[in-house]
């Protein structure tokens, strides 16, 4: 459900960009010049969608009653919300609201990297300016995915906070994220350990769950 909202979201902008072009007359003489170069921008757009569907899987399998007024008794708003809205005044608001399931905040990395993808479709032989708009896209796309999986790593902490195993591997996967080189193989290995990571956490939950039944 939340992953087709994004879908639909990109689709609007699209719509609106086309409009945009034929209200101006501004089409792109050459479709295949855009430089979306060789879908470049594609596995970038993927490797975030995984980690919004570990965020919302996530999110899902807080299904206890105390462990979802821990977050909303020890969350700010930089975990993606604002708890004064009336909105959340209550438990059972909070569980039915479709924002329990979205990093909505978290989700700007998304329609920045449209914004520069756009930009590349209205300026598709302008090629400096292509890749500069691409590399900007990829980059929103790449922040976006760390920033997913660390609300993920905060939330799963402040709920399980004497989980020390998994907590010295994190330690270990912050050491080499500031060893990272700005190169995009880099940064794909380094969201794959993040993907690793987060399955180790969904596991590790579902274990609680079978050793308190």
């Amino acid at each position: 459900k939340d992953l087709s909202y994004l879908l639909e979201v990109r689709n609007k902008i699209s719509l609106k960009v086309y409009n945009y072009m034929q209200e101006h007359s501004t089409s792109p003489k050459d479709l295949s010049l855009i430089c979306l170069r060789e879908n470049k921008h594609i596995e970038f757009f993927q490797i975030f969608y995984k980690a919004l569907a570990y965020f919302v899987a996530f999110r899902k399998k807080l299904d206890g009653e105390q462990k979802i007024k821990n977050l909303i008794s020890n969350i700010n708003d930089c975990f993606g919300y604002h708890f004064l809205n009336s909105d959340f005044n209550n438990l059972q608001n909070f569980q039915k609201s479709d924002l329990f399931t979205l990093p909505e905040k978290h989700l700007k990395y998304f329609h920045f990297a449209m914004i520069h993808l756009c930009f590349m479709v209205l300026n598709p032989l302008n090629f400096k300016d292509s890749n500069r708009h691409l590399d900007k896209a990829i980059n929103y796309l790449v922040d976006g995915t760390f920033e997913i999986y660390e609300l993920i790593f905060k939330e799963y902490f402040l709920l399980f906070s004497k989980d020390k195993e998994l907590k010295d591997e994190l330690r270990k996967l912050k050491k080499l994220e500031f060893k990272i080189l700005m190169q995009e193989t880099s940064k794909i290995k380094l969201l794959n350990h993040y993907k690793e990571f987060c399955e180790e956490i969904f596991y590790n939950i579902e274990l609680e769950k079978i050793t308190q039944n």
